[in-house]
Parts: C-alpha cells; sequence; structure tokens
C-alpha cells in the first residue's frame, strides 16, 4: 500500500514542471517579433536627469555608447541653438542609424535640414513624413504644422501610417502573437487539471 502510494506520488510530480513551464510562457513570452509602436520607447528622450544633459554629460555618455539616441538628439539641439545646423544635422543622421524605427531622428533632422535650406529641403519633407509614418501624432506637433505650412505641396494628403491599411507581415505577426497567447494560455488551464485528475 505503502509502496504504491509513492509511486503514485513520483509520477505526478513530473507534471510540475509542466506546469511551470506553462505558466511561464502564458506570462513571461513576448509577443513574436513584436515592435513598439513608436519605436522610442528603449530610448529614454528627456528622461535622464538634468545633470545628464550639459554638453560634457552628453559627450561622455556618447564616448560610452556612440548609439544612444537621447544623448545624440540633446547634442545636436545644443549645436543648433549654437547656429551649428550642419553639425546638428550629422548627430541627427546618426540617430536614424542607431534606430531607424525611431521618429524623433527623423522630426529633428528634418527640422535641421529646412534651416540649411537648398537641395536639404527635399530631404527635410521626406524626414518630416517619416516622422509623421512612425509618429501620426506630431501632425498636431506646432513644428510640424508649421512645417507643413510651408511646405503645402509635399506635405498635403499624405496619409500616415496609423490610416494605411495593415501590411500582410504585420497581420501574420499578430496572428501568430494571438495564437502563441492561446497555446499558453491553453497549457496553462490544461496542466493543473490533467494533474489532479491523475491523482485521484
Amino acid at each position: 500500500m505503502r509502496l504504491s502510494f509513492l509511486q503514485g506520488r513520483i509520477s505526478s510530480v513530473w507534471y510540475l514542471p509542466i506546469l511551470a513551464v506553462a505558466w511561464l510562457s502564458a506570462v513571461g513570452t513576448p509577443p513574436l517579433l513584436a515592435q513598439d509602436e513608436k519605436g522610442c520607447e528603449r530610448v529614454g528622450y528627456a528622461k535622464q536627469p538634468p545633470g545628464q544633459y550639459s554638453p560634457k554629460s552628453l559627450h561622455k555618455r556618447l564616448e560610452r555608447n556612440p548609439k544612444d539616441v537621447d544623448a545624440l538628439i540633446n547634442l545636436g539641439i545644443d549645436l543648433e541653438e549654437e547656429g551649428q545646423t550642419t553639425q546638428a544635422e550629422v548627430l541627427y543622421e546618426r540617430a536614424i542609424q542607431a534606430q531607424p524605427s525611431c521618429y524623433l531622428g527623423y522630426y529633428f533632422s528634418g527640422l535641421a535640414l529646412e534651416g540649411i535650406g537648398g537641395k536639404a529641403s527635399a530631404d527635410a519633407e521626406v524626414n518630416i513624413l517619416r516622422a509623421i509614418n512612425l509618429n501620426p501624432s506630431l501632425q498636431t506637433d506646432g513644428n510640424v504644422q508649421g512645417f507643413m505650412s510651408r511646405h503645402p505641396r509635399r506635405m498635403s494628403g499624405v496619409p500616415p501610417k496609423a490610416n494605411e491599411l495593415p501590411s500582410v507581415t504585420t497581420e501574420y505577426l499578430s496572428s501568430a502573437n494571438r495564437f502563441l497567447i492561446g497555446v499558453s494560455v491553453g497549457l496553462l488551464l490544461a496542466v493543473p487539471l490533467v494533474y489532479f485528475y491523475r491523482r485521484k
């Protein structure tokens, strides 16, 4: 009798790792290839302590991490305030290269390129359009509205990315995410039921 009780306990213990895996996959699995909406959440733009935004601190931050988008943008803004728009635009381009899914580099680059003028004006329009596509809420930004009024032929009637139909890839990834979450929740709910059923 005692031996059969121990065998039943040992055979039912193997369900515990399955239960743990099911719980972890339901709670801790990130969505499949998920992109954040604006692409800037990990940038931390303007979220550092005030002391981190002095030009000296920004240069130190860039020595530690040359792809620090927050530091690149803020150092560019400092340069623009000193009248060094071309050098600032180089930093904004570096920010775009560091994180192409973030609207900040395109936004500041577009505004700087407009200030440079000439042939850069066409590039400015392209960058502002990219910024709006990445973050449609920029359409209410005063700088963007001013830019759009100065460039009406190119900027009017361009639908933001949020209003476009979702791509097949986006729909596929969304479906895959829902499927994985459904499987995880199903495992999470099924394993305890099987465990308690087998225990009887």
